[in-house]
């Protein structure tokens, strides 16, 4: 599996090469000089498009507090 993460944030980038390393998970960092061209913004989109709510049919309308995972 291969996931993408664009973020022009370094925090973020940072944060989650950590996370990678402590995981033990294989990653690479690209520069953001690389342009994403009309059409691959495009065919990513279409991607997505069918999956977009998919699980809205399912929600039970529960939004946990801050603390639930712990109370549980």
């Amino acid at each position: 599996m291969i996931l993408i993460l664009e973020s022009n944030n370094a925090d973020a980038i940072q944060a989650i090469s950590a996370m990678a390393k402590a995981l033990d998970v294989k990653f690479k960092i690209e520069a953001d000089t690389a342009i994403v061209s009309k059409s691959e913004i495009q065919r990513r989109t279409k991607a997505l498009k069918p999956f977009k709510g998919a699980l809205k049919q399912y929600s039970t309308g529960y939004q946990p507090a801050k603390h639930d995972w712990y109370q549980q």
